[in-house]
């Protein structure tokens, strides 16, 4: 499904490095979206995709259950309260609680060299939720994307066929990603790897965001981007081929 909008950047604000986008959809209106201004190297066309808010329109557009007011009832939580000791000074990290957002896990599996093989693995084998879970752009550091212990990571993990101690790893090393700064707890040897796979990863962006997919972009497009588009494909495959499979 194709959703068209126009975009404006009506707020800039240097010091917080922040800005403010109005969308404007011929069917669903206008929507204002906070976002942060693109880092050195991006353009301003990938922050305006990344943050664009086709998912809550569609969502928007979805029927609902029903639900009387005044509904009440009862349900029990399972609160695992922690043994802390004095003498202790070390409390042992427990993985399967670890809650990170998409762009977390993202760049910490490009450092582990994993990132093409996940793009690729979900999109062709994922199931739909997987999928969906993955095309979000939750990009919040405090925003809840995905927890260890939910299905997806574990049918990421089986995709990958990778262990779980590995899977594990990923969301450890996601947990210190800062978005800001995300090679900041890489090793040397990481961040040669994660500036790979990101690469990869946005020369994957630039094909989706320039592919036609009906006859009507071709005759109504007056951009060519066939030339872009083999360049591309042709260092994509040149990536591909310094990292393992």
């Amino acid at each position: 499904m194709k959703i068209e909008y126009t975009y404006k950047i009506i707020n800039v604000d240097k010091t917080n490095k922040c800005m403010e986008i109005l969308y404007e959809s011929p069917k669903y209106g206008v929507l204002h979206v906070g976002a942060r201004m693109p880092w050195k190297g991006e353009s301003i066309e990938d922050i305006v995709h990344m943050y664009n808010p086709s998912r809550y329109w569609i969502e928007n557009d979805m029927d609902t259950e029903e639900v009387e007011e005044n509904t009440t009832g009862l349900q029990y939580a399972e609160l695992e309260i922690p043994q802390t000791d004095e003498t202790d000074e070390s409390i042992e990290l427990d993985v399967s609680k670890i809650v990170v957002s998409k762009y977390e896990v993202l760049y910490a599996l490009a450092a582990m060299g994993l990132l093409d093989k996940a793009d690729k693995v979900i999109k062709n084998s994922g199931s739909l939720k997987l999928i969906n879970l993955w095309g979000s752009h939750s990009n919040l550091p405090n925003g809840s994307w995905i927890e260890r212990s939910a299905e997806e990571p574990t049918e990421l993990q089986g995709l990958l066929g990778v262990s779980a101690e590995t899977m594990d790893q990923v969301f450890v090393l996601a947990s210190e990603i800062n978005l800001v700064a995300p090679t900041e707890p890489l090793t040397d040897e990481q961040i040669g790897t994660f500036n790979t796979e990101i690469k990869i990863w946005e020369l994957k962006e630039k094909l989706k965001l320039t592919d036609y997919t009906a006859l009507s972009d071709y005759d109504g497009s007056g951009t060519d981007y066939t030339q872009e588009r083999q360049a591309w494909r042709e260092e994509i495959r040149q990536l591909q081929s310094t990292i393992s499979s």
